[in-house]
């Protein structure tokens, strides 16, 4: 990468910070945290659950908070991407992140019953 700005070709590194690896989240949401640094500067960073952009920022600190209460209960890759200002960019090691959510599902009676989002593998079987 020959960077705009006289040269440049270092990319900025990054690494996420938080969720650490392997979290399991049964939350509504989850904050996710990342460091990045350059030899010039960064100029934004991007947060990626899978190939899907969640979120950037241009300044630090590069966090934000992941809203899941629409969001799918299986495993998930985050990552973040940093860049300069040379247009050099560099994506951090992925990070697993599985959601597990319940959401309450309320019925007409004053109770609420709990089910998860994804139904159990036994659900509907007759006992």
């Amino acid at each position: 990468n020959v960077g705009i700005l006289g040269g440049d070709t270092t990319p900025p590194t990054t690494r996420l910070i938080k969720p650490s690896a392997d979290t399991t989240c049964d939350e509504d949401s989850i904050s996710i945290e990342a460091s990045a640094s350059d030899n010039v500067g960064v100029t934004k960073v991007q947060f990626f659950s899978d190939a899907k952009l969640l979120h950037a920022v241009s300044a630090a600190p590069y966090l934000f908070t992941w809203n899941l209460t629409s969001v799918l209960n299986k495993t998930y890759a985050l990552t973040a991407k940093a860049f300069d200002a040379a247009g050099n960019v560099r994506t951090s090691r992925p990070v697993k992140v599985t959601v597990k959510r319940i959401a309450p599902i309320c019925r007409t009676s004053p109770y609420c019953r709990y089910k998860s989002l994804q139904p159990r593998p036994d659900e509907g079987q007759q006992h």
